[in-house]
């Protein structure tokens, strides 16, 4: 493995990214893709918007809750870690609790964290109390896609493309059986359009199987240090590496350290765990380099 040099001036540090995205970063087209018939698992009726968090409030509204209702977050590693896109955007609306009792809820909103899907059993379980229920897939569209499950279908769902697929902006709302919610036609053209590239089936399957190749290529340089590769189960499309540190280790300091030298990554609080970037188009020299940062720190913790 190369050499790295460490805290390098700011205006010399790379950046590498949880999200795909780059400017520099051109698809080809195929200009007989339907993007929207790949999204049409989230739903038939899809709508659009600027970002994951305006889906949600567009959730909230359709579902005209009031302050003094509640809403229930559940996750599917059942921690009790939850994004602020989440729950400051929940407050808008109304309160929250994480891993309640889901009969005190107005609503559910479960989480289908970076890649791993509730499983249907669990799926089953939140049904069974007959409340609205807002799936967030905003790390899982991928493991959605290639799991092929449907049960979802007729739930509130919402998903961020960033967190995918090569763009910078843009989210998804699935209404579900909520009251027609208006679709701005120009919105939805101008992010399809951007989308059209990376939402072939060719390009998906690819970015499938890199992120899993990333995930591996991680497991077998990562071990040497110190660390276990988690969540990187077959039936699972990582939307983060996800880390467990297999010995002692200032898990806010390691972040603190990437994040000065340019990898963005956290700790995944609430357990001893930590995440870094797996996206499809990280190339071999920068899975070395996030690798290297971290030996670095662990030589030093």
């Amino acid at each position: 493995m190369r050499k790295f040099f460490v805290n390098p001036d700011v205006f010399y540090t790379p950046r590498i990214s949880i999200s795909p995205f780059s400017l520099n970063r051109m698809e080809e087209s195929d200009n007989q893709s339907d993007p929207e018939s790949t999204l049409k698992v989230l739903g038939s009726y899809l709508v659009y918007t600027n970002s994951a968090k305006d889906a949600i409030r567009l959730a909230m509204k359709s579902l005209q809750l009031q302050m003094d209702d509640k809403v229930g977050i559940f996750t599917t590693s059942e921690n009790t870690y939850v994004s602020n896109c989440v729950t400051g955007t929940i407050s808008e609306f109304c309160s929250w609790e994480v891993n309640g009792a889901p009969e005190m809820s107005s609503c559910l909103f479960l989480i289908h964290e970076f890649g791993a899907l509730i499983s249907e059993e669990r799926m089953k379980y939140f049904r069974s109390f007959s409340i609205p229920i807002i799936n967030d897939f905003a790390y899982s569209f991928l493991s959605l896609y290639e799991s092929g499950r449907i049960d979802f279908i007729d739930e509130i769902n919402i998903s961020s493309f960033p967190k995918s697929f090569n763009i910078n902006f843009g989210g998804v709302l699935s209404p579900g059986k909520l009251a027609s919610i208006h679709c701005d036609d120009e919105k939805k053209n101008w992010i399809l359009n951007e989308l059209k590239p990376c939402l072939t089936r060719r390009s998906i399957k690819e970015n499938i199987h890199r992120r899993r190749i990333n995930c591996l290529a991680y497991a077998s340089k990562l071990q040497k240090l110190g660390f276990e590769v988690v969540w990187i189960q077959d039936a699972l499309v990582p939307g983060v590496c996800m880390l467990s540190p297999q010995r002692p280790t200032d898990l806010h300091g390691l972040k603190a350290f990437l994040q000065r030298n340019g990898i963005e990554c956290s700790v995944f609080y609430g357990r001893n765990m930590f995440f870094i970037p797996v996206h499809q188009y990280l190339t071999d020299t920068e899975i070395d380099y996030v690798c290297y940062m971290i030996g670095e720190f662990v030589k030093n913790d």
